[in-house]
């Protein structure tokens, strides 16, 4: 008699052939062979579910969680009583067990058990728990504060105001149609990109340019929703939100002048005759420029200003190489330039080089003639 344990090279679930040799005390040998089919043993025990818990709730989802000791399916049966009712599932075979209950109703007691089922078909089941959904929120959110501060004056024309309400807001509703600043007189809506705080109960507007000097606006907001729907308490009173950037320190000033042509010939041509380039800082917030001169003189001799001298600007809109404002009298502003351009962005004010040509008549007598000039801008 013998025993012989097989720990290796067995198929289950297969037929296989095992074959046994003895010898006796006369050492004959006697063989015999039977055919074994070897099967593992069924699992029939459930998986052990641990540590359930409720790791959210809002006033209508909760989030269940729960770990079993081998891979398993997911079923949380949920309601008002432990009848429960209702159910979701998902086969997915995990360990670590994470269920979003969704619809609920807010304020109320529920009660919830989990299951696990493992890919042997047994199912373990948890004790009857129960949590409760928070209150619903139904207060409207308000703005609390505003920066700049109502009425506030000398605000710099780089600010960015801010608005902050009185709870968390819904990011997605806090938007241009939304929060806005706007220009006092007439309404019309500054373009601006918006940032809210890790809270999200801050809105910072950030103009995408500087705002004007000396100009009054105010902060408006309707329509925003905070996390749970309730939409803000409009906040609309321009009267009672507005505030006022602060005054331009820019002059008008004449910061250079550079000579095109200083020799002219007296062939009534703009072509043949003299002229400069005038380096001119602007008050940002004026935006039209004229100029004006008299007459030409050299000793007794004089040529007219009417006619013969003109000026215009690639900063203009309106007054461009080929089509310049034109003198038409001396010592008296002729029609405004419109200013659409900046040359120099990082400097106070608006830079724009006007650039004056003049022609000399036929006939003129010869000489060094000189003028004077005057500008101004609004």
């Amino acid at each position: 008699a013998g025993t012989k344990t097989f720990t290796s090279g067995v198929t289950l679930n297969t037929a296989q052939t095992v074959t046994i040799t003895a010898r006796d005390y006369a050492d004959a040998t006697i063989t015999s062979s039977t055919s074994v089919t070897v099967s593992a043993s069924a699992d029939t025990t459930a998986p052990t579910i641990t540590d359930v818990q409720v790791s959210t709730t809002t006033a209508t989802t909760a989030t269940i969680t729960w770990t079993t000791n081998e891979s398993a399916s997911s079923t949380v049966q949920y309601g008002s009583t432990s009848s429960y009712g209702s159910s979701t599932t998902t086969s997915t075979l995990v360990t670590s067990h994470s269920m979003s209950l969704t619809g609920l109703t807010s304020n109320t007691t529920y009660h919830f058990r989990v299951k696990s089922t493992d890919a042997s078909g047994n199912t373990g089941t948890s004790v009857d728990t129960i949590f409760i959904t928070n209150v619903a929120d139904v207060t409207a959110p308000t703005v609390s504060s505003q920066t700049p501060l109502d009425n506030a004056t000398g605000t710099a024309i780089t600010a960015s105001p801010t608005i902050t309400f009185s709870e968390a807001m819904d990011a997605n509703t806090v938007n241009t149609n939304t929060v806005q600043l706007r220009l006092y007189s007439g309404d019309s809506v500054v373009s601006a990109s918006y940032s809210m705080n890790d809270a999200r109960t801050i809105v910072t507007i950030d103009p995408i340019a500087n705002l004007a000097n000396s100009t009054q606006y105010y902060l408006w907001v309707t329509g925003a929703k905070d996390a749970a729907g309730n939409t803000v308490t409009a906040y609309t009173t321009k009267a009672s939100q507005e505030f006022t950037t602060t005054a331009e320190s820019v002059t008008l000033a004449v910061t250079g002048i550079s000579a095109s042509s200083t020799f002219a010939t007296a062939n009534d041509t703009y072509a043949s005759g003299w002229s400069w380039v005038f380096s001119v800082t602007v008050p940002t917030g004026e935006t039209s420029t004229t100029m004006k001169f008299a007459d030409w003189i050299s000793g007794s001799n004089t040529i007219a200003a009417a006619s013969n001298i003109r000026f215009y600007s690639a900063q203009s809109s309106n007054a461009t190489s080929s089509s310049p404002i034109t003198i038409t009298a001396a010592n008296t502003y002729p029609s405004s330039m419109t200013l659409n351009a900046d040359l120099d962005a990082n400097t106070a004010g608006r830079q724009i080089q006007i650039v004056v040509e003049a022609k000399v008549p036929t006939g003129s007598a010869g000489g060094s003639y000189s003028t004077s000039y005057g500008i101004q801008s609004q």
